[in-house]
């Protein structure tokens, strides 16, 4: 029989058949007195991220293991803690895979105690925060451990646009725990200490660490106490549940007074950030920029407008002069359907010069994902806003956010252009209008209006959307 490390915190089932539950309280408190208090570095992260005294763990006496035959023997615990809390005074739910106890495992009891909890999460309407530090399934557990996790997976499955779910990977996400981001709406990483490895057999000096995971991470922060912040904010942004509408702050003049016309340069070749923009348009300190470090020629985040939480997206023509390509579709289209899940607006920033010319993006399934981004915008039910700044040329005008695939408007500043280029003769322009009043006066554009007046018109248009004042 193998040898269970004593220097870990070691967890066992118990029966309250014939034991009156303050004979188990009791043990459980002088059990802490003899160990000092359960306050393990997770632990302590859920009193920093909830308000004071308001978490209730949820199945405490749940434990792992075989029931002792000594009563006095008994250790309350799992490595799985799960409860109800508040954050801002709002209720949450939360689990906490502690490495501190097993190494974070998943084991029989502790999955089990996950999907009541998941269920309950559901049943209340409950946004549902998971905050990873686990190696995976408990091996002592063996195959029926494993067995147990696919049901903590299945749960977790059906909440998908029904209550909004943040991971927060604080050290290692091995092996089956890698399913708790891959399925979550947001993902926030420890930079420098998070590590991801699904396959669950990298030696540690050989792991990922948190760059494998660029493509579901959604924001790195540089401390525990960061990304715990981040899970605040995030959750500012978003509804209780699909059913609810987002929560309106006060407004807040924009962050940047710089002109709009200064950041953007007349000359369409000439890249500029289009985050700049952006900060001088939506309400002050309100953008919050997800999967920065992903497909970098485009933007998409969360911002305010006239204190309403909205969804972003745009074309970034500081990288790749903002081309589409796989990566970027699949980006746009992921957000884009998770703003329309919770009832999140969509502005959409277009400064396109078409896809990016490039034989193995096909080869990569560019159409498709492209294909994927025009129905993400054809499927939403949340208002559409489109400005074109300065350009939106070819098939790539198709897929973001035209007046065809039911947005509420389109706007565009005095030097944009739509276009579909001659590809038998480059660098001629087969069809094109001139300037944007042609293409308002055929009903493709909605308003043409100078770049100060960007702010003004998409809060006169969400207003008038969302019939609020």
């Amino acid at each position: 029989m193998k040898k269970k490390n004593e220097s870990k915190k070691q967890v066992s089932e118990l029966s309250l058949d014939n034991r009156h539950p303050d004979e188990i309280l009791a043990l459980f408190r002088e059990s802490q007195e003899k160990e000092g208090p359960k306050n393990t570095s997770l632990r302590k992260q859920l009193q920093n991220l909830l308000d004071a005294d308001s978490f209730y763990e949820f199945e405490p006496l749940t434990a792992a293991g075989p029931s002792p035959e000594n009563v006095e023997e008994i250790q309350v615990g799992d490595a799985a803690v799960c409860g109800f809390g508040l954050i801002n005074k709002r209720r949450v739910a939360l689990i906490v895979l502690d490495s501190e106890v097993n190494d974070g495992t998943l084991t029989v009891s502790g999955s089990r105690k996950i999907i009541r909890l998941i269920k309950r999460a559901l049943e209340y309407h409950l946004p549902l925060v998971v905050l990873v530090d686990s190696v995976g399934i408990n091996e002592e557990g063996g195959i029926e451990a494993l067995a147990e996790s696919v049901g903590i997976f299945h749960a977790f499955s059906r909440c998908e646009g029904q209550i909004p779910r943040i991971s927060v990977l604080l050290g290692r996400c091995r092996q089956t725990a890698c399913f708790f981001p891959g399925l979550s709406d947001i993902v926030i990483a420890v930079d420098n200490n998070a590590e991801i490895d699904l396959a669950g057999q990298q030696p540690p000096e050989a792991a990922s660490g948190v760059e494998g995971g660029q493509a579901i991470v959604d924001i790195y922060a540089e401390s525990e106490s960061l990304a715990l912040e981040n899970v605040v904010r995030c959750l500012n942004y978003l509804p209780d549940n699909c059913q609810d509408e987002p929560f309106r702050l006060a407004e807040e003049p924009p962050e940047s007074s710089a002109p709009l016309g200064d950041i953007v340069p007349a000359d369409k070749s000439k890249p500029y950030d289009v985050r700049k923009v952006l900060k001088a348009v939506f309400d002050g300190r309100s953008f919050l920029e997800l999967k920065s470090r992903y497909a970098r020629n485009a933007v998409t985040g969360f911002a305010r407008l006239d204190g309403h939480s909205l969804g972003v997206v745009a074309n970034q023509p500081r990288y790749r002069a903002g081309t589409l390509d796989v990566r970027a579709t699949e980006k746009m289209a992921a957000f884009i359907s998770f703003c329309d899940r919770f009832n999140l607006p969509v502005v959409t920033v277009v400064d396109l010069p078409g896809f990016l010319p490039a034989r193995d993006q096909e080869r990569r399934g560019l159409i498709r994902r492209a294909g994927e981004l025009l129905s993400a915008y054809s499927r939403s039910t949340v208002p559409l806003l489109t400005l074109i700044t300065r350009k939106s040329y070819d098939a790539s005008y198709v897929v973001m956010g035209p007046d065809g695939l039911g947005v509420d408007a389109v706007l565009a500043w005095p030097g944009a252009e739509l276009a579909l280029t001659d590809n038998v003769h480059p660098g001629n322009s087969l069809y094109q209008f001139g300037d944007p009043w042609e293409a308002a006066r055929r009903g493709y554009i909605d308003n043409v209006i100078k770049p100060e007046e960007t702010r003004r018109f998409l809060k006169g248009y969400l207003k008038i959307i969302l019939n609020i004042n």
